[in-house]
């Protein structure tokens, strides 16, 4: 059921806006047969120096796509989005000990998930943080054989995604938690480790840190997290992920109504949390507050206390099925996952839909001299429809664009600053592709712009 309800969420999520990039990196890994140093995909950084710091989640998906196009990505992001939920089960059941609290967590936090769920190595990225918190929590109940996988994991991880250096933070946030003498207030307690537990995780520790720099980029993938944090304010303070939750919309307010729930548990319920438990709710939900990015963070760490909380009022084991029955239900889920699965047509609709397909179309119909303008979060797109023959102005990956000083005057250019005629001349943009409610678009119509195409979504204009 909760592979039904991931796979439902997920459906026609397959045109994120850094997916496209992301398959077209992908798939130039697997033609080369190495990683991009430079980027060779837009005119304005054109030979810069980047690094595809997610090489390895974009090999996986531009494998995917190499089998069977849009249609078997899907299959791939309907399997990661399932892996997703049944790993945040699994967690949920040892935090709580019942299956029904643990799935009925997993369902509570679906509506906030349903956008998140990508097809992006952020979600392998997550889904990796799951394994990690199963780890330290069987750890925490006297079972260390999975502690001693991690540093495979943290391999696989530094290669895959960002999010590891969240892991290595948890990781070591439990160390510490652990060497706080036993205490209680309210309902947060402290479990000093055992000296041999003290060990075990010190090694592991160690070794996890030890395996980050064999990359094929050495230790510039271990540290760009902290670049991120530390040395791209333009990117932290324009690019949508990384804005304050938004609370005027749905998604903020189911987050919203989250919150609520966890503020009001506290005060009246006050449940039982370890205090590394509790240090990583508040550390979660704090920084989804003031990142939208890191909702998925709180959705890791939320719906397992969630499911403790559940556990106080529902069975705490569930009764086993027959074997039939299993086989039933298997067979039942399988057929409703093949009947729900969306038709290429679908796919190609849904892309169609919030994609500029048909002023590609143009583009590769009609000859447009100078370099293109296009808006961000197309970028990507255009990246992938025409397999990098068309050099764009700016797409997803803001670390370039930042340290080529071009995401700043993207930003000038569309917020139509005094500077923004002098930046069109300098970068050499003769068209603009751009979605047509865009002041930029009026403004270019009013300096005798032509639009040569236009649709219900894009406008294609040239310079006079």
């Amino acid at each position: 059921m909760l592979a039904i309800a991931a796979c439902a969420a997920a459906r026609l999520n397959f045109p994120d806006p850094d997916t496209f990039w992301h398959l077209a990196v992908g798939e130039r890994i697997l033609q080369e047969r190495k990683v991009p140093t430079t980027d060779v995909y837009s005119f304005t950084a054109s030979g810069k120096t980047w690094l595809a710091t997610e090489w390895l989640g974009e090999v996986v998906m531009a494998q995917a796509a190499r089998w069977g196009g849009p249609p078997a990505a899907t299959v791939l992001l309907w399997g990661l989005a399932s892996a997703f939920f049944l790993l945040l089960y699994s967690l949920a059941l040892l935090r709580s000990g019942s299956a029904w609290a643990a799935f009925l967590a997993c369902l509570a936090v679906l509506p906030l998930a349903a956008t998140l769920l990508t097809l992006r190595p952020q979600l392998i990225g997550h889904s990796f943080l799951l394994l990690l918190l199963i780890a330290l929590e069987r750890f925490r109940q006297g079972s260390a054989r999975s502690l001693f996988l991690l540093p495979v994991l943290f391999l696989i991880w530094v290669n895959t995604h960002g999010s590891f250096f969240l892991g290595l933070c948890v990781l070591a946030g439990y160390g510490i938690a652990g060497l706080v003498p036993s205490f209680r207030v309210g309902g947060i307690v402290s479990l000093p480790w055992t000296a041999d537990q003290r060990r075990r995780l010190f090694v592991v520790l160690v070794l996890c840190v030890v395996v980050l720099p064999l990359t094929p980029y050495g230790v510039r993938l271990a540290t760009y997290p902290l670049e991120v944090a530390f040395l791209q304010p333009v990117n932290v303070a324009i690019v949508s992920e990384w804005q304050p939750m938004n609370f005027g919309f749905r998604w903020g307010q189911i987050f919203l109504a989250m919150l609520l729930v966890l503020l009001v548990a506290e005060a009246a319920l006050r449940p039982e949390q370890r205090l590394e438990q509790f240090g990583l709710l508040l550390t979660a939900a704090t920084a989804a507050c003031l990142h939208r990015r890191f909702a998925l963070l709180f959705i890791v760490v939320f719906a397992p206390y969630l499911a403790a909380l559940l556990a106080r009022w529902l069975p705490v084991r569930s009764t086993p099925g027959r074997p039939v029955q299993k086989v039933i239900t298997a067979l039942g889920t399988a057929v409703v996952l093949v009947v729900m699965f969306p038709s290429r047509q679908a796919i190609d609709q849904a892309v169609a839909q919030r994609y500029p397909a048909g002023a590609v179309r143009y583009l590769r119909e009609h000859r447009i001299g100078g370099f293109l303008l296009n808006t961000y979060t197309w970028g990507g797109y255009l990246i992938w429809a025409f397999e990098g023959e068309r050099k764009v102005f700016v797409d997803g990956r803001a670390d370039l664009y930042e340290y080529a000083g071009v995401l700043s005057d993207y930003h000038d250019i569309r917020q139509l600053r005094s500077t923004a005629p002098a930046l069109l001349d300098r970068y050499g943009v003769g068209a603009c592709l751009f979605d047509r409610e865009s002041a930029l678009v009026t403004y270019l119509v009013a300096a005798r712009w032509t639009p040569v195409y236009h649709d219900d979504m894009s406008v294609l204009l040239v310079k006079p």
